[in-house]
């Protein structure tokens, strides 16, 4: 029998087909928990398959038919299981037809999960302009105007 020494740590992230039903989204990835399972996999962490849209379109043979998807569920589990089966498990995870693409890795048993950024947002705090970083309004610019502004510039810049 395996002690817990001898397991490590692995996350699979996958991608489910989007023609599976809302409803049977919980029986997909319970399937993939009891694959898991089967080869002596122990539960760490999960996160239930979400509908994402993919950054690009996707090819799965399904029935020898050339299947394109641009949306999936993706999900991931993260477990503990004896390295001398995790080949199985990866061949078994390729023959099914509900999983368009997966990955497999040895990862750590802490919480990698970072949350997402935030893009724009402020820490709470006004933010104060001084005088000279405001902008003059530009009414009409002639081409004219614009050379001989390139000009003046070239002039002054010396020639090292």
């Amino acid at each position: 029998m395996s002690t817990e020494k001898d397991m490590r740590v692995y996350e699979l992230g996958f991608l489910l087909v989007p023609t599976i039903a809302d409803e049977h989204i919980s029986e997909k990835f319970q399937a993939l928990k009891d694959l898991i399972s089967s080869h002596g996999g122990q539960f760490i962490a999960e996160d239930f398959p979400k509908m994402i849209p993919l950054q690009y379109e996707m090819l799965k043979v399904i029935s020898n038919k050339n299947h394109r998807f641009n949306d999936a569920y993706f999900g991931w589990i993260k477990f503990d299981m004896e390295p001398e089966q995790i080949t199985l498990l990866d061949e078994e995870i390729k023959r099914s037809v509900d999983v368009i693409r997966f990955l497999l890795i040895k990862t750590v048993r802490e919480n990698t999960v970072v949350g997402k950024k935030t893009i724009g947002k402020t820490d709470g705090k006004k933010r104060v302009h001084s005088k000279g970083d405001e902008e003059a309004p530009v009414g009409d610019v002639t081409p004219e105007q614009i050379d001989k502004e390139i000009d003046a510039l070239v002039e002054e810049t010396p020639v090292v």
